[in-house]
């Protein structure tokens, strides 16, 4: 009998550890998406955005997921440096909620360097066990 308990709770803390949807493995996959936008990282971009993705800009922009890759790629949006602050992730089911401050520097295609800072929201779902992007929307922050 008490191995038969041992076993089930085994089974139970593994079952609380794997890789599907959680708070963990959703903060891992918002760092590398942050990292493929300084690189513009034209493959993990691809990856992590479902084929519908609506990428929203703060100007009101509104981009499929080839424009919005396209656009980083070519250096029309081209980030020197970005950090996320104040993240706050809100899960339920396959679907995550993920609210931050974004603080870049920016130099744009025909544009000086700059300094942004946003309040994004993004909305991902796990797809075949891997966080995708469906959506993102930025507001810019007075």
């Amino acid at each position: 009998m008490h191995y038969l308990i041992v076993a089930l709770a085994l089974i139970g803390l593994a079952a609380c550890n794997r890789g599907g949807p959680s708070g963990s493995s959703i903060e891992n996959t918002v760092e590398t998406f942050r990292k493929a936008l300084v690189e513009a990282d034209a493959n993990t971009l691809d990856q992590l955005t479902t084929s519908t993705l609506s990428y929203g800009h703060s100007s009101g922009v509104i981009e499929s997921k080839d424009e919005f890759i396209a656009t980083l790629v070519n250096g029309t949006s081209n980030f020197l440096s970005i950090q996320f602050s104040n993240q706050e992730i809100a899960t339920s089911g396959d679907v995550a909620v993920v609210r931050h401050q974004l603080d870049a520097e920016t130099e744009d295609a025909g544009n000086p360097r700059a300094q942004i800072r946003l309040h994004v929201l993004t909305v991902w779902q796990q797809l075949d066990g891997q966080w995708k992007l469906l959506t993102r929307q930025a507001v810019k922050m007075n």
